[in-house]
């Protein structure tokens, strides 16, 4: 699902529709490699379009992530039970990337 530095502070994770099916309302995700003791910055690479969504709302951090925006949360949250994630459409991805706040 991504790739991380070797110190933990940094990360680029991809969240990817491959086939219709999934439920509707998903479980909570880790982002596996980060430091739990460290906070992170995250933000969305849609630089060539964004992902189509399955027209459901999103998470809230999501939501805070639209035209660029970023969100910060802990790395507690993010290895430990981790964040909801968007419904999309089936061959539909997004990059997420987390940069440690220092």
């Amino acid at each position: 699902m991504g790739v991380v530095t070797g110190a933990g502070d940094h990360g680029l994770f991809q969240w990817a529709q491959l086939v219709m099916g999934r439920p509707a309302a998903d479980p909570r995700t880790p982002f596996p490699g980060l430091d739990p003791s460290l906070t992170y910055r995250l933000r969305f690479h849609e630089e060539y379009g964004r992902a189509d969504r399955r027209g459901q709302t999103e998470p809230t951090w999501c939501a805070a992530l639209a035209d660029g925006g970023e969100v910060v949360l802990s790395g507690e949250l993010l290895t430990g039970p981790g964040v909801p994630l968007p419904a999309l459409r089936p061959a539909e991805a997004i990059l997420i990337e987390a940069v440690a706040v220092i």
